[in-house]
């Protein structure tokens, strides 16, 4: 490649870009025919392809090149060269999360008849964050939602060609545009909802359901339609003030240029309170041996008071129920088996109960063990 005026010799991009068919390249240059290259077809993209070039609505409109402004860029290095010849723009309908966008090139001057520009590579940026990946040839970024509110732009590798009177000039550079703005996008395009059990003691958590681009998001819990003071939080841990009453939540959303908007979840099913654990256990003897027929009284015992209302029992004799067995003490009646050693798994379901409470059901295990019987 020349670096002066009139540098009339093509670089490798060129004469590799030449021979597969595209722009004609026309000129009286004898540098040029010597190189085989006069009327051959060139396999630039032209500027109105949409994979490469950008309409007049994205692009500045190109200055016309002077003799003054050829010389100062016929004496600037390559990539410098390049850079001021063209640059790149975000083409995109919208600059909103889940939209598309494509580098662009922009010409800053008009490159002649024959001249061009080709993207050969491009990377996306994110404010001034280092590139993120190579964006593949003619294909698009789709824009997520964490970059509201930050600047995308391309940073592409290019080679241009220009032309000026009898005088042609291509190179090979780095280029960066100005980049666009994502937008925040519709502040509450879905909804809300409440996840967890409507039980004292249990955690509710916000759950939001569908799009959500907002820069801002409250939460404020309700219990029966009224704000809980004190409850602005992602999630809410119950207590007893809510027995008995339903849970709600009002999510508010706000973003830079949005008007706020507010979501409401459907109400939790009433609160249930807890009832808190006795402690329960049995109590009665373990009879290894027996003489003859024998019996052993067990019991329920708890190791503290309960809230509950009413207590329920159920005995189990080797995981069967005993038929009458309900109430807090059980004699089991050891009988004679035909052998000389019989198995015994005893066992207590208790069932605690309170009206507004979730029912509470504890199952203990006495004991198993195995029982000789021999004769007086």
């Amino acid at each position: 490649m020349g670096s002066g005026i009139g540098a009339r010799r093509l670089s490798a991009v060129a004469i590799a870009v030449a021979m597969a068919g595209g722009l004609t390249l026309v000129s009286a240059d004898p540098g040029l025919a010597d190189q085989g290259l006069t009327g051959q077809r060139l396999a630039v993209p032209a500027l109105d392809d949409p994979g490469h070039a950008a309409s007049a609505l994205d692009c500045p409109a190109p200055r016309t090149m002077t003799q003054g402004e050829w010389e100062r860029l016929a004496e600037l290095g390559e990539e410098a060269f390049v850079q001021a010849v063209v640059e790149t723009r975000v083409v995109g309908d919208e600059m909103l999360p889940g939209r598309s966008v494509r580098p662009q090139l922009c010409p800053l001057y008009e490159l002649g008849d024959s001249g061009a520009a080709v993207l050969l590579g491009s990377f996306v940026r994110y404010d001034d964050d280092r590139f993120t990946g190579m964006v593949p040839e003619n294909e698009s970024v789709v824009l997520a939602d964490r970059d509201s509110g930050r600047r995308v732009s391309f940073e592409a590798f290019v080679w241009v060609m220009v032309f000026f009177g009898g005088d042609v000039r291509d190179g090979t550079g780095t280029v960066r545009g100005p980049g666009r703005s994502v937008d925040w996008g519709p502040v509450a395009a879905g909804g809300a909802s409440i996840a967890g059990s409507p039980l004292e003691g249990e955690t509710l958590s916000a759950r939001l359901v569908g799009e959500w681009y907002a820069k801002d998001i409250r939460y404020q819990w309700l219990r029966n339609g009224t704000d809980i003071a004190g409850a602005t939080a992602k999630s809410y841990r119950l207590q007893a003030a809510d027995r008995g009453k339903r849970i709600s939540l009002r999510v508010a959303a706000a973003s830079p240029g949005r008007d706020p908007q507010t979501r409401t979840s459907a109400s939790s099913g009433i609160v249930l309170g807890r009832i808190t654990d006795p402690g329960v256990y049995v109590s009665g003897p373990r009879l290894a041996r027996c003489m003859g027929v024998c019996t052993a009284k067990h019991r329920v015992k708890m190791k503290r008071a309960s809230n509950a209302s009413s207590i329920r029992y159920q005995w189990y004799l080797n995981k069967k129920k005993v038929k009458g067995q309900t109430k807090r003490s059980y004699t089991l009646r050891y009988k004679k088996p035909r052998t000389g050693v019989k198995s015994y798994c005893v066992s207590v379901r208790v069932t605690l109960k309170r009206a507004g409470f979730k029912t509470l059901t504890v199952d203990r295990v006495y004991g198993c063990w195995q029982a000789t019987y021999r004769r007086r």
